[in-house]
């Protein structure tokens, strides 16, 4: 119930203003659960973004888009104390699994 609560309040429809304005709760298995799952959506987003969008449409709502996904995701993993070392290690970790 709490990881859905989190979940839901910040969608990535919305924008978030700040990483420090995610209310990501006290529970320590939410918070491993969150940065599971916000690893696993940015490393699929950034795959298809790559394969389907990018340097493909010149329209710049399709780049906002863009700009606007992989700042959602980032934000979230700066709230979850993320490094971009842990994340290209589990990016890295993935890629060799998926060989």
């Amino acid at each position: 119930m709490e990881y859905r609560r989190v979940t839901s309040s910040y969608k990535i429809k919305n924008k978030i203003k700040s990483f420090d304005s995610i209310e990501i709760g006290p529970l320590d298995k939410v918070h491993k659960m969150l940065v599971a799952d916000k690893i696993q959506n940015k490393i699929q987003n950034k795959k298809d973004f790559m394969k389907y969008m990018y340097l493909k449409h010149d329209r710049p709502s399709y780049q906002k888009a863009s700009e606007h996904g992989l700042q959602y995701f980032d934000s979230w993993l700066n709230r979850l104390s993320v490094s971009q070392e842990m994340y290209t290690e589990i990016v890295e970790q993935v890629e060799r699994n998926n060989q």
